[in-house]
């Protein structure tokens, strides 16, 4: 079994107020720096591009996801999730996202089936992965095919989520206190957490004006809800990382670790902001 550092979460990599780990931060802003920009333009210009990228992210993730699983073993699991996911992803990209959503239901029973067959001891744990991975992907191409307010969307959820977890990050160092969750991310405070709702809402209320909208309140108070679902996401893994006794999922994005460690917030947000778009009949910032 692979020590507890070995699959090298977010908080027990970030750099502390006064660790003199300042060069971790330093790599992580400039890998920020780096990927971000790219991944902002692809955003903005929608398929194809889109679907190319989403489909990158969904192997690497699935790629972390069955490692996770398999405590630093990738199997025949691994390859049935990334099969699955692309096979969503690519019926996102086709905007049949009907067949997408397919993909991912029959998806749980083959990752699980093949999970088992292959004496995979987790395979429900496997099979979960179609969920973490899958829908969001195709979630987040939902959200950005709306010829109106696709790239608004998108680019608003993409900030509130960023903000709340930047919100979190320094609010959470600055104030310390009463720890949030002990047993799930020893580092994560209650003064981060409401940290990172103001961060979404201050990014909430960005947009508003950004965009004119008619009512920005309520912009800004779904953009502070969005950001408590960001931050719900980021323990979740935190939670995960902790049942299967490792740090980082990966360590392909230097300073930051695995992609699932930057990408936990936004998994859970996605859809969250989806569920949002159904029940204000359009879009949350019409």
């Amino acid at each position: 079994m692979p020590s507890r550092n070995s699959i090298a979460g977010k908080d027990d990599t970030a750099p502390r107020v006064g660790d003199g780990n300042s060069s971790t931060l330093k790599l992580r802003s400039l890998s920020a720096l780096v990927l971000v920009p790219p991944a902002l333009a692809v955003a903005y210009l929608g398929s194809p591009y889109l679907d190319v990228l989403l489909a990158v992210v969904a192997v690497i993730l699935a790629w972390e996801w069955d490692r996770l699983c398999g405590r630093g073993r990738f199997r025949e699991s691994g390859v049935a999730l990334m099969v699955v996911t692309l096979a969503a992803v690519a019926a996102a990209g086709l905007t049949r996202f009907d067949l997408a959503v397919l993909a991912a239901v029959f998806g749980l029973a083959l990752v699980y089936g093949v999970a088992r067959l292959s004496g995979h001891d987790r395979p429900a744990w496997s099979a979960a992965g179609v969920l973490y991975i899958a829908l969001p992907c195709v979630a987040f191409a939902w959200l950005r095919s709306d010829p109106n307010a696709g790239v608004a969307t998108a680019f608003w959820l993409v900030g509130s989520v960023a903000a709340s977890d930047i919100g979190a990050y320094f609010t959470g160092r600055a104030i310390g206190g009463p720890r949030l969750a002990p047993n799930l991310s020893p580092h994560k405070t209650w003064a981060g957490l409401f940290g990172g709702i103001a961060g979404g809402g201050l990014a909430g209320a960005a947009a508003a004006g950004i965009l004119a909208s008619p009512n920005p309140p309520l912009v800004i108070l779904i953009s502070g809800l969005v950001a408590l679902t960001a931050q719900a996401g980021d323990l979740l893994e935190s939670a995960v990382k902790r049942r299967f006794g490792v740090k980082n999922t990966s360590a392909v994005l230097p300073g930051h670790g695995g992609l699932f460690d930057r990408l936990d917030s936004l998994l859970v947000a996605t859809p969250a902001v989806v569920i949002l778009t159904w029940v204000s009949d359009g879009g949350v910032l019409v």
